[in-house]
């Protein structure tokens, strides 16, 4: 059984579906950077099912000094999101 999508769950057929984006530098990262990941990304993943998934948001990531090293944005499925497009 593949683990992609079937051909009812494409964003052209579900207006409503959204997409998590996470774009991390991880040359921000302090020495440890796999714990610092598992840290930052841990507390979003605990934060995912109190937020509004069904509109668009893009939040900053933090390590655990409060430095600003990427975003977790939730972003239309439908929508077009080149990998540095934004850059």
């Amino acid at each position: 059984m593949s683990a992609g999508p079937s051909r009812g769950d494409r964003p052209e057929q579900n207006p409503g579906a959204m997409r998590l984006v996470i774009d991390l530098d991880l040359g921000l990262l302090p020495k440890d950077p796999g714990a610092e990941l598992r840290r930052t990304l841990g507390f979003w993943a605990a934060w995912l099912p109190k937020m509004d998934l069904t509109r668009p948001v893009e939040h900053e990531l933090r390590d655990s000094g409060q430095r600003a090293v990427g975003t977790l944005r939730l972003v239309a499925a439908s929508t077009t999101d080149e990998f540095g497009a934004d850059r």
